[in-house]
């Protein structure tokens, strides 16, 4: 059996089909390789394609992030004090209720959102610095608008300045003054202010006058 199994290799023609064998074996096995990676290969690249400049557009994103204007620091204009500390004078209306000032009136800046709080009703302002000036007393003086979303103020207008403070704040349920010093003062209802003035004495150039008769509180602006 051994004998002619080798006699049959060493036959030429046995020779020839078994090499035609193999190489075709060969060729065959290269087709279907190609053919299964071809496809594998499309897959690949075309995962890729999209992945691309999604992964710019995200690499982007932090340095716009960066970019942006930081957000302003949020202040108070007061705070109510403890009224059991407060002298309080005869002359002192009992609506008015003193309040502390933060000094921080030089830190503000336009945009800089501002919290004006009303201590006769515990509402709580969102405001936001529209304008600022040096007048020609060299006071400061400060405009606030109310923020976005704020549908009950109208305006906060303060006038600061080494010694003294004078603020007047207009919202919906009604009108404040505050009068007061660099460190506090008393906000009053305005209506209380009015009830109290009498008429019919003369001011200081012997007229008689109202100052919040004509009073204009929302001066307008200059372009």
């Amino acid at each position: 059996m051994n004998i002619s199994k080798t006699n049959r290799l060493h036959n030429p023609k046995v020779r020839v089909i078994l090499v035609s064998m193999v190489a075709l074996l060969l060729i065959t096995s290269f087709v279907i390789f190609e053919i299964l990676r071809g496809p594998n290969t499309l897959d690949s690249n075309d995962s890729e394609l999209p992945t691309a400049p999604h992964t710019a557009a995200d690499s982007n994103t932090p340095s716009n992030t960066t970019s942006a204007d930081p957000s302003r620091k949020t202040y108070y204009a007061w705070f109510e004090a403890d009224q059991s500390t407060i002298e309080r004078h005869e002359e002192i209306p009992t609506e008015a209720v003193y309040v502390k000032l933060h000094g921080e009136f030089d830190k503000w800046l336009i945009g800089s959102p501002v919290i004006v709080e009303i201590p006769q009703t515990k509402e709580l302002y969102r405001t936001v610095v529209d304008r600022m000036e040096i007048d020609d007393f060299g006071n400061q003086r400060i405009w606030a608008e109310p923020d976005d979303d704020e549908e009950e103020f109208s305006q906060l207008i303060l006038t600061v300045s080494d010694s003294e403070t004078f603020a007047y704040v207009s919202t919906h349920d009604g009108n404040y003054e505050l009068i007061g010093t660099s460190d506090g003062g008393w906000l009053v209802p305005t209506n209380v202010l009015q009830a109290k003035i009498d008429t019919t004495k003369k001011d200081v150039l012997g007229r008689l006058r109202d100052r919040h008769t004509n009073t204009k509180y929302v001066p307008k602006r200059s372009n």
